[in-house]
């Protein structure tokens, strides 16, 4: 049986921090676009992102997928 993978913690903040953005920065850019609440959902980790809303973000911050979330293997 091959192994579980589940997301474990939204590295945003880190990724962010990384490139000196504010939150503003980030939800607000015409590439994102989403209100402050659902971007605010996804940064502190009360909800998982869609798959599509994770390759946004990889493709925002031109890293991949895999690095917008911390991982673990079950």
């Amino acid at each position: 049986m091959a192994p579980r993978v589940r997301p474990v913690k939204c590295r945003l903040p880190t990724l962010m921090r990384e490139r000196g953005l504010e939150p503003h920065d980030v939800y607000a850019n015409p590439r994102i676009d989403m209100t402050k609440q659902q971007f605010s959902s996804y940064y502190t980790g009360r909800q998982k992102m869609s798959l599509s809303t994770t390759k946004l973000f990889a493709d925002f911050f031109g890293v991949p997928m895999d690095d917008i979330y911390t991982w673990k293997y079950e």
